[in-house]
């Protein structure tokens, strides 16, 4: 009898335990676990433990922008940026669609409320979620909210005075402050 099954063990009760009755951890939880654990003993990670730990992180993430309920704080935004963390910790890629599209919508949001009104917070505010993006998810798809500021910085009604707020918000979103005005 090897030393692991050794009667009264708690390893012979629990190799005489019948699987139905032992408590199970989810596969992604104990993936996650062992990947952290490999990860502090500065072993690479394998495919087979990839996987679930990216999985684990990005539904981790997409609880959290979705608490966020569509803020367009960046400050909101801390537990997100706390799995971005430690995905980068991990040295795995956080990649989510759903992450990716709720991002997008509160950026769009922000960008709307600052290309409507252009106070110094409203622009702030957009531009902190900007970053946050390219923090967070790499794949976030920002055209909408660039053809919103787009459209904003062309209206006939804004001033020099607003277009000179939104230019700083136009140049993290990569477009220019004094679009031209090219007939259609």
């Amino acid at each position: 009898m090897t030393a692991l099954a050794q009667s009264g063990t708690w390893h012979a009760r629990l190799l005489a335990t019948p699987a139905p009755r032992r408590r199970r951890l989810p596969s992604d939880v104990v993936g996650a676990l062992l990947g952290a654990a490999l990860a502090v003993a500065g072993t690479p990670l394998g495919p087979e433990l990839r996987g679930p730990i990216e999985a684990a992180l990005a539904r981790r993430l997409e609880a959290a922008l979705a608490a966020c309920a569509g803020s367009t704080d960046p400050d909101d935004y801390r537990l997100a940026r706390a799995v971005a963390r430690e995905a980068r910790d991990e040295g795995v890629q956080l990649a989510s669609p759903r992450a990716a599209e709720l991002l997008a919508r509160a950026i769009d949001g922000a960008v709307a409320v600052a290309a409507g009104r252009p106070a110094p917070a409203a622009v702030e505010a957009a531009r902190g979620m900007v970053a946050l993006a390219r923090e967070l998810a790499p794949d976030v798809d920002l055209g909408p909210a660039q053809e919103r500021l787009h459209a904003a910085l062309r209206a006939p009604d804004l001033g020099e005075a607003g277009r000179a707020e939104l230019a700083p918000l136009a140049r993290r979103l990569g477009l220019s402050a004094h679009p031209l005005d090219v007939p259609g």
